[in-house]
């Protein structure tokens, strides 16, 4: 109780073919935003196999996944469904990337992303209003054949992912996990080293549940800021007077998520 939407993150490794404990797999994480920065793991999930092929291997056993689930979520107290609204996939910068930018035109609402330690506003980019004016969380970039890619300043999300598991019970930013995630679970959670620059480093730790969680925590502020914009332009539409289009907020869409997963 409490999630408003949910977001989900892919991460892809490649493996090693000298270690059987690092096959070539994907993992992901379904993450349920809750108000005031809260949070709930849903899932956390591993599906190992050839990554070379967006219609073969893991590729193909996640979406077999995925039509199964219909990647949606019931809640237990009264049946509620929840969608997975937006979903991000890591692309990285190798081989696999034009695998990633395939498979995600298989799925509605899917986007690959990259990570950069830090994205800086461009001249013409206006400030992120959550970070320091020459910093942007994320980014849309138009890529070819219409592939919109989502570049994430993976600091600012680390930051925040770290700043939030000291957070306690009931506070802004909690963060819920289920009882059955195992101890490896949170070493890779936590696997990243804040170093003096600001910048974090794993040190040969696995780490792709940090990754995951970055990747949902950003997925999660770009559907923020989508459905703000549909609200302005649906405003916009009706006749709202600009005075009343600008007091539409982040707010708003909360507060009307709120209302449209209430508890029935």
């Amino acid at each position: 109780d409490g999630v408003l939407y949910l977001t989900m993150f892919v991460d892809v490794q490649r493996g090693s073919k000298n270690d059987f404990q690092n096959p070539p797999r994907l993992e992901f994480e379904i993450l349920g935003i809750g108000s005031q920065y809260r949070t709930w793991s849903i899932l956390y999930k591993r599906i190992e196999g050839e990554i070379g092929n967006p219609f073969d291997g893991a590729w193909e056993d996640l979406h077999q996944w995925a039509i199964e689930t219909e990647l949606k979520f019931t809640r237990k107290s009264d049946g509620f469904q929840f969608p997975v609204s937006l979903i991000f996939i890591d692309s990285g910068d190798g081989e696999y990337m034009d695998v990633v930018y395939r498979f995600s035109k298989r799925w509605g609402n899917t986007y690959p992303s990259k990570g950069f330690k830090a994205l800086m506003r461009r001249k013409k980019e206006a400030p992120d209003e959550l970070t320091e004016s020459s910093i942007k969380r994320w980014r849309a970039a138009k890529m070819e054949e219409d592939i919109t890619l989502y570049e994430i300043s993976t600091v600012y999300y680390k930051n925040n992912a770290y700043n939030n598991l000291r957070v306690s019970r009931g506070k802004p930013g909690f963060c819920e996990f289920p009882k059955n995630y195992d101890e490896n679970y949170f070493e890779m959670l936590t696997a990243e080293e804040k170093l003096p620059d600001g910048s974090y480093v794993a040190k040969g730790k696995r780490n792709e549940a940090l990754d995951c969680r970055v990747g949902c925590l950003c997925a999660a502020d770009v559907f923020l800021e989508a459905e703000l914009l549909n609200y302005k332009a649906w405003a916009k539409e009706q006749g709202y007077k600009p005075h009343q289009i600008q007091q539409i907020t982040h707010r708003t869409v909360i507060e009307n998520l709120e209302k449209s997963t209430a508890i029935r």
